[in-house]
Order: C-alpha cells, then structure tokens, then sequence
C-alpha cells in the first residue's frame, strides 16, 4: 500500500509492506521469538545508597541470540557494555532466571566474560525480580553484583517461566 502526502511543498511517500498469508490475508510481524528485556537497579552495598543501574534487550534462545545489556555501578566505579550475547538459557523450574553468556568491555577493557541471571517472578512490577552479573573469570570475577531489584522490571517473553 502506498500513501502520500504534500506537506510543506513536499510530497512524502510511505509504502506499507505487510506479509501475507496463503489466503492472502495480512499477518503481523513475528513477536514470538524468546526475548528478555527490563531495566532498572539493585543494591550494590549493605549500608547506603549503592546502585547498580542496568538496561537489557535480548532477543533469542541457545547460541541463536543478540541484543545488548548495559551496567553501570557509579559508587565502584564499574561499566560494563556487552559486545557480543553468546547464548540464552531460559529459565526452568525452581529456577526462574534465564541465564545470558556473552562478552563484554569492562571500564573500556576488551574481550571481558560476562554472565547475566535475569529473573521475572512476577507478572506486574519488579517485586520478586532479580538481576545477577558477573564479568570476568568464572572462579575469581573482577566484578559481580546480585539482588532483588530495588527498581525496575524484568519481562521474560515467550519462554515458560515457574512461578
């Protein structure tokens, strides 16, 4: 479907693409592919107001992924940056986390492993939500937080999730 318009003196062209099925009927985009997504914080220290703020868009299942996840931890001085999303292993029962392997630059270092627990226990709101990271050596990381979120969400989307 084409429409245009002149605005301004200017005429503009959108052109509608649409898939269609074999009756010929239009069909929405696919949303179905496993994703998590969410953003938010979790306490870094004991006493006081340490934070540890995060954004994540990831799309996939297995090795088949992308996307990226951001973490910054202002009190510590740590950023983390993913550069490549390895795989995604979704959550299973008890475990309600789905776990996400990648590579990261840490504080502008290069080629840092990073391992991520995302955890979506609650349909509505961040109240049973965890969030884990981890960069560096599996037996000695440079860095590691984990918590309930203090604010924020996680969503699992198209995976099972135990509640």
């Amino acid at each position: 479907m084409r429409m245009s318009r002149k605005i301004g003196g200017v005429i503009c062209a959108v052109v509608l693409v649409a898939a269609v099925n074999a009756s010929g009927f239009a069909m929405p985009p696919n949303t179905s592919s496993p994703r998590i997504s969410g953003g938010g914080w979790i306490p870094t220290t004991v006493v006081g107001d340490g934070k540890g703020t995060f954004g994540m868009s990831v799309r996939g299942i297995g090795t088949d992924v992308s996307g990226t996840i951001t973490y910054h931890d202002k009190l510590n001085d740590i950023t983390v940056k993913s550069t490549a999303l390895t795989s995604v292993t979704p959550p299973s029962d008890p475990f309600p986390c789905a776990m996400i392997l990648g590579t990261a630059t840490v504080n502008g270092q290069p080629d840092v492993a990073l391992r991520v627990s995302a955890c979506d226990t609650q349909e509505h709101g961040r109240i049973g939500d965890a969030f884990e990271i981890s960069v560096g050596d599996e037996d000695e990381p440079l860095y590691e937080a984990l918590g309930p979120l203090g604010g924020g969400n996680i969503q699992v989307h198209g995976m099972e999730v135990p509640q």
